[in-house]
């Protein structure tokens, strides 16, 4: 299914897919990238995903687009990649998806999945993500986000991440608060501009 609609700028509602077999489908890659029309996200509840591995990219410059799929019933036990999943939803997402009630045991990359999304005020939901590695970007741009306090950016409260060998931030960040990331496996953070201010980045660890 990836690149399904890419470029269908001017579709609005997409097809219902819930209640469907999807046990083929390994990807969806880019499947709505430049729906620039679409409002409301495909629907995929009860369907049938146990082989789902790839949503990078998918709603990238989807700039209509309110909400994310919400997945309900659906198994998300191989998802490997949500990189850039919703990058460049510029003007329409406020509220990020709730992964918390999902199994997202082999997810390694939420890398850009927010990336220049400046409306983006609710910051998304996950589960522990024991296989992450890969965040590098996740909220660039992200104006909006659960406010900036002086020099302190609090972003990252809503993640937890356990077996995590290389956190990599290229962005302008101020702060790094890992505080309830149960980060018990950092090994290395990487940081192209040295931040002002890093708050209790041993809790967990």
């Amino acid at each position: 299914m990836a690149l399904m609609f890419c470029k269908c700028k001017s579709l609005i509602t997409p097809p219902d897919f819930s209640n469907l077999d999807l046990s083929s489908v390994t990807s969806m890659n880019s499947m709505f990238d430049g729906c620039k029309s679409l409002v409301n996200p495909p629907l995929f509840d009860n369907s049938d995903t146990q082989n789902l591995e790839d949503l990078s990219q998918m709603f990238v410059e989807c700039d209509k687009l309110v909400s994310s799929p919400t997945w309900t019933n659906c198994d998300l036990s191989k998802l490997i990649n949500m990189g850039g999943m919703h990058a460049y939803d510029n003007n329409a997402l406020v509220v990020g998806p709730d992964f918390s009630n999902h199994n997202l045991d082999s997810l390694e990359s939420i890398a850009e999945m927010f990336y220049v999304c400046p409306v983006l005020a609710i910051p998304p939901k996950f589960p522990p993500l024991p296989s992450l590695k890969f965040i590098g970007r996740m909220f660039d741009s992200c104006v909006a986000l659960n406010p900036t306090v002086g020099n302190e950016l609090k972003i990252v409260g809503a993640i937890s991440l356990s077996s995590y060998t290389n956190f990599s931030i290229n962005s302008n960040l101020c702060s790094l608060g890992v505080t309830d990331w149960g980060a018990g496996q950092l090994i290395e953070i990487e940081l192209d501009n040295t931040p002002t201010y890093m708050a209790r980045v041993d809790s967990g660890c």
